[in-house]
C-alpha cells in the first residue's frame, strides 16, 4: 500500500512533467495545444500579425518572405524587426512541431497553437520569460 506522501510526490512529479511539456501556456499566450501535425498545406499562405505589424509569407516551394518580423525586445516590447527573404522547413521528429524559418543567416522557430478552431502561428521574441510574442493568422484573401 502506498503512503499518502508517496501519492503526493507522484502527483507533484506528474504535474511538473506536464508543466514542463506544455510550457505552462505562457510562451504561446494561452493558445490551446495544436495536436494536428504541421504540414505544408497547413502553413503555406500569407500570415498577418495580429498584435504586431508583421507579415509572414510561406510559399509552397519552401521559400519565405517576412516584413516587420520581430527579432529583439527590451523585455516588454519589440525593439527590432527585419524584412527579407528566406526559407522554411518542418521537422516532423521535433515535438511539439515548429516551423523552422531562416531569414538571411538567422534561424527562427515559429510555433503553432489553436485559438478555438483557428490555427495560430506565433514567434516568441527575446527571453521567453518576458512573454513578448507575435501571433499570426492566415489571410483569407487570395
Amino acid at each position: 500500500m502506498r503512503s499518502p506522501r508517496r501519492h503526493l510526490a507522484l502527483a507533484a512529479t506528474a504535474l511538473s512533467c506536464e508543466l514542463l511539456i506544455s510550457g505552462c501556456g505562457l510562451l504561446d499566450g494561452g493558445l490551446a495545444e495544436d495536436r494536428t501535425p504541421l504540414t505544408d498545406s497547413r502553413v503555406v499562405g500569407t500570415w498577418n500579425g495580429t498584435n504586431c505589424p508583421a507579415t509572414l509569407t510561406i510559399n509552397a516551394d519552401h521559400s519565405a518572405r517576412v516584413t516587420g518580423f520581430p527579432v529583439d525586445t527590451d523585455g516588454s516590447k519589440v525593439t527590432k524587426t527585419v524584412a527579407g527573404d528566406g526559407s522554411w522547413k518542418i521537422d516532423p521528429a521535433v515535438v511539439p512541431q515548429r516551423l523552422s524559418l531562416t531569414i538571411g543567416s538567422a534561424g527562427h522557430e515559429v510555433g503553432s497553437g489553436k485559438d478555438g478552431s483557428t490555427t495560430v502561428l506565433y514567434v516568441t521574441v527575446g527571453d521567453p520569460d518576458d512573454g513578448v510574442a507575435c501571433r499570426y493568422l492566415r489571410s483569407t484573401s487570395k
